[in-house]
């Protein structure tokens, strides 16, 4: 019986099941073919069974070199242990289809993959994050119990109120809305806020590759836009891409309610989970208690590691050898 993985590359993502992070969905790399940004899935399999796919983002700067990202991968079938995940990558990182001076740049999605990583030889570049996800298959009013009182009573508050709540798909020729104005909102915010973000041709890319995947949701009082939530839907989940508010919004909390609504529409149409972003309490600190106010799960991620097969071989010997003792002497 063979018991070898085996590694094939694909020019679309195949991932192992409907949850997945946007980045490794089939969705985001449709979107970046639009943008002319090459993607290729590795998957691995030992006896026609899936245990690891990765959708990588290749660039290649010369005929000599190039550079590959993994962006929140690789995706792990559950019942991988970290020495079958140490062989998988292996074959991953030994076979990426770049020159032979290449350097691979890997967004780990859970803290687990770091000891793999690290055996692999590579380097942490970028300290791990946390993000925030609504786990969806919770009934409604289990989701509701979830969320912080401060954050409940703001819904109820904003329940109340003369909100109005909509929401539509994409459409190009305008016959349904398609979120340009709110992407120039965003562009106006990123400046004043000085944060960072997938650009706006990204957003754009998207719901044209992907023109029933995107969801857009508004808030409006006596007629007038007062907040918006723009989410990304991929296999069994969502994300939440971009979102915009006003003063009049804050002060009626349409966030609360249009994030509300959001959540049981997904709910309804059978989606998992639905991915907040990243917790950031010391650059973002509002928004951080907004989405932990939810009552999402914080889960924890990776760090960001730099794999090169020049550095891998003295990386890895260099691990294994234990640290120098100091020697102090005194003067006395």
């Amino acid at each position: 019986m063979n018991t070898v993985m085996e590694i094939n590359w694909s020019p679309t993502a195949t991932p192992l099941h409907g949850c997945v992070p946007l980045q490794q969905s089939r969705q985001y790399g449709a979107a970046l073919a639009l943008l002319d940004r090459k993607t290729i899935t590795a998957t691995v399999t030992r006896e026609n069974t899936i245990l690891a796919t990765a959708q990588i983002v290749l660039r290649k700067i010369t005929d000599y070199a190039g550079i590959a990202l993994i962006p929140r991968g690789p995706v792990w079938h559950p019942d991988m242990r970290p020495a079958q995940m140490h062989t998988a990558l292996s074959l991953i990182t030994q076979n990426v289809p770049l020159p032979r001076l290449r350097a691979l740049i890997t967004n780990c999605n859970q803290p687990s993959d770091d000891f793999v990583m690290r055996q692999q030889g590579a380097i942490p570049i970028v300290t791990p994050q946390h993000s925030a996800s609504l786990n969806l298959e919770l009934p409604q009013d289990a989701r509701l119990a979830a969320q912080s009182v401060k954050w409940r009573n703001r819904l109820r508050a904003a329940q109340k109120s003369r909100l109005k709540v909509s929401h539509a798909g994409f459409s190009e020729d305008g016959s349904r809305n398609n979120f340009q104005w709110l992407l120039a909102k965003d562009e106006k915010q990123r400046r004043a806020k000085h944060y960072r973000g997938l650009p706006a041709r990204f957003t754009t890319a998207f719901a044209r590759a992907n023109p029933t995947s995107t969801r857009l949701f508004t808030a409006s009082c006596q007629g007038t836009t007062v907040a918006a939530m723009l989410f990304l839907l991929h296999g069994h989940s969502a994300t939440y891409h971009i979102g915009w508010i006003n003063a009049e919004g804050r002060l009626l909390s349409a966030h609360n309610l249009v994030l509300w609504k959001a959540a049981n529409y997904l709910a309804r149409k059978g989606y998992s989970s639905l991915d907040l972003g990243i917790v950031d309490t010391e650059s973002a600190a509002g928004l951080a208690r907004f989405k932990i106010g939810t009552g999402a799960q914080i889960q924890a991620l990776g760090s960001t590691w730099l794999y090169t097969p020049l550095t891998a071989g003295p990386t890895r010997l260099m691990a294994h050898i234990p640290p120098r003792r100091r020697q102090y002497h005194s003067n006395a």
